[in-house]
């Protein structure tokens, strides 16, 4: 989402012109900023593949284990 706001323009009516005649939101990242969304996109979506990977890492673990010694049981 914030990907596409960037680099669009916003224009008001009459209507919803704030008290002073100006209009509130003009671009697309005010609107990023108003909402506190002005972040670094792609240092979060590689938090989120280190994420999927230690997770994948500890699975395929504990699976090898639980293989592992359930082998030794039926020695």
């Amino acid at each position: 989402m914030t990907v596409s706001l960037r680099g669009v323009e916003f224009y008001c009516t009459s209507d919803q012109l704030a008290a002073d005649g100006t209009c509130p939101v003009t671009t697309g990242e005010q609107v990023l900023q108003l909402y506190n969304l002005d972040v670094d996109t792609l240092a979060y979506a590689m938090g989120m593949v280190a994420c999927l990977i230690i997770y994948r890492v500890i699975a395929y673990g504990l699976l090898k284990l639980k293989l592992m010694h359930w082998r030794l049981k039926k020695v």
